[in-house]
């Protein structure tokens, strides 16, 4: 996994990319156009993230691959192209990279509950591996990955990036996997970002029943 932003080594185009970013919204300017597309952009954090990239810079060009929430396409298909994706059908998740050609891929999809990865290992690993998406991502493409704590074995806290990685569960396994296909097909224009729990307020759009 890259290292920290904050650290003195170089920063990766992506990292580098991240950092443009953050200082033109703090500053109110957006960076040159691009076309970004998100999985998962129907969860809570992907909700989010189109609405802030909506509205901060409004000339981009958002395309949102989403899943099973049907109610998804009718809130947000205002500020982006909304499409619905099985990630385990890798013809149409190469498809979709073939056509929206991204400049910046942030990839957000994933089973993200370790009851249902130890329930069903095969579909888990198929989902959070993904091995067609990295395979089309275009070669000047920056890439940040929604990876996860659950890399760890919860034995040694506090981590740091260079902690070893140990996971315990086969939802923690398939994210340690796909970084590392990641990191190892796109070196230098890559960033997993290892997340614990996400809070905040209410998503922009509406959610699956029950959430």
């Amino acid at each position: 996994m890259p290292g920290s932003l904050e650290g003195l080594r170089a920063l990766s185009p992506a990292e580098e990319y991240l950092r443009i970013v953050a200082s033109a919204a703090a500053r109110g300017l957006a960076p040159p156009d691009k076309t970004v597309l998100i999985t998962g952009a129907s969860g809570y954090l992907g909700q989010h993230l189109i609405a802030h990239l909506a509205r901060t810079f409004p000339t981009w060009r958002l395309a949102a691959a989403y899943g099973g929430l049907d109610t998804f396409a009718e809130d947000f298909g205002a500020v982006c192209a909304c499409v619905q994706l099985d990630l385990t059908d890798g013809a149409a998740v190469t498809a979709l990279v073939s056509e929206v050609k991204p400049d910046v891929v942030l990839h957000l999809a994933a089973i993200s509950s370790p009851a249902v990865c130890e329930r069903d290992p095969a579909r888990a690993r198929a989902v959070n591996e993904c091995p067609p998406l990295l395979a089309a991502v275009p070669a000047h493409a920056c890439f940040v990955f929604l990876s996860t704590d659950q890399v760890y074995d919860g034995l040694a806290a506090p981590y740091t990036e260079t902690s070893a990685a140990a996971p315990v569960n086969v939802y923690g396994q398939s994210k340690l996997s796909f970084e590392r296909a990641l990191t190892a097909a796109l070196p230098s224009r890559s960033v997993c970002l290892r997340s614990s729990l996400i809070l905040g307020p209410p998503t922009p759009g509406r959610c699956r029943k029950g959430h």
